[in-house]
């Protein structure tokens, strides 16, 4: 009898962190109509996201609303990773590796030399 309780016990304990941690989720819309494949939050408030033809969004409120960045391409990007809220990089379709050094203001391509 006791194992029974301490099994009733742990799965609805389970079940309510379970709970507990879903109610924190949103479905959030981007401005944005291409598909997205990477996003990076470099804090609460500070993340990136970017897709097909080149895009490249922001937020800065912790995900609530997001800018579109120009990045200078119409290449597919498929991943994105910062170093802080004004350094990062982007990588794509073609081998194309994009920088920036102020938060997405502006998008420098950089060559990446065959081994």
């Amino acid at each position: 009898m006791k194992t029974f309780a301490l099994i009733l016990f742990f799965t609805f304990s389970v079940g309510s962190l379970n709970v507990s941690a879903q109610q924190d989720w949103f479905q959030q819309i981007v401005p944005i109509t291409p598909d997205l494949y990477d996003i990076e939050f470099v804090n609460l408030n500070v993340g990136y996201a970017v897709g097909n033809s080149g895009k490249i969004i922001k937020t800065v409120d912790g995900g609530y609303t997001w800018t579109e960045s120009n990045s200078g391409t119409t290449n597919t990007l498929y991943d994105c990773e910062f170093q802080s809220e004004l350094v990062g990089w982007v990588c794509g379709a073609g081998g194309l590796v994009l920088r920036t050094t102020n938060g997405g203001e502006t998008w420098t391509p950089k060559v990446i030399l065959p081994s």
